[in-house]
């Protein structure tokens, strides 16, 4: 999403590098802004940038998640009521959101 360079706030994330009227990279996709870079892009007349739309990635990290409990669902779904499987699908459950950074 296009936020104008009054606009951006810190803490905002780049979509996508920020490039100067040369073509010449002045950040990378995935820079954190702060307010020093924010002054400096202001000062370099930067009309703005494309930020990451954190409703959006919210979304998609619930999205994932989903996607990864009904697939371990999937793997377990004829372990029964036993103890053992129940506990082992529980590790299973939690190591693979760990592994995927989803384990909030």
């Amino acid at each position: 999403m296009f936020v104008p360079c009054a606009e951006l706030c810190p803490g905002q994330v780049l979509a996508a590098e920020l490039l100067d009227a040369g073509g010449q990279r002045l950040l990378a996709a995935g820079t954190v802004l702060d307010a020093a870079t924010i002054a400096l892009l202001a000062r370099r007349e930067v009309p703005g940038a494309d930020v990451v739309d954190v409703a959006e990635l919210a979304r998609e990290r619930c999205a994932r998640r989903e996607q990864l409990v009904a697939r371990t669902e999937r793997r377990f779904r004829h372990a029964g009521s036993q103890p053992l499987m129940q506990t082992l699908h529980r590790e299973a459950l939690a190591f693979f959101l760990q592994s995927s950074g989803l384990d909030d």
